[in-house]
């Protein structure tokens, strides 16, 4: 068969045209549905959270995490968007870990430099 002819049986709704049609169609009804479920995409970067996490002292940590996530989304996303809230993000971690006590910094360089040692 030919292309030609296999254009013809499509456009006459005969052969693959009717399983791509059904398939279009199937497309289009899966992209309504999933239109409506509400997904959040955007999440506060994860690799930041988590040197939060590891390195600011026990006490410390959910206040300042949580802090960070409610003007992440409250205030700095919405105002600036996306890109510019990651930024803000990154810069908090920054500000955060140049508060961290130089005893305390000195400990988690030698527990990374351990961990890449064993890593390579």
């Amino acid at each position: 068969m030919t292309h030609r002819e296999r254009d013809k049986l499509e456009k006459k709704g005969k052969g693959r045209g009717k399983a791509r049609t059904f398939l279009n169609e199937l497309g289009t009804i899966a992209r309504l549905y999933l239109k409506h479920i509400p997904v959040r995409r955007d999440k506060v970067p994860r690799v930041g959270e988590y040197v939060l996490y590891l390195l600011l002292p026990r006490k410390d940590r959910d206040p300042i995490i949580g802090d960070l996530h409610e003007m992440y989304f409250d205030t700095i996303k919405p105002k600036f968007g996306r890109a510019a809230a990651w930024w803000w993000y990154w810069a908090q971690v920054v500000k955060c870990l140049g508060t961290l006590t130089p005893v305390r910094m000195v400990k988690w360089a030698a527990l990374a430099a351990a961990a890449l040692r064993w890593r390579s």
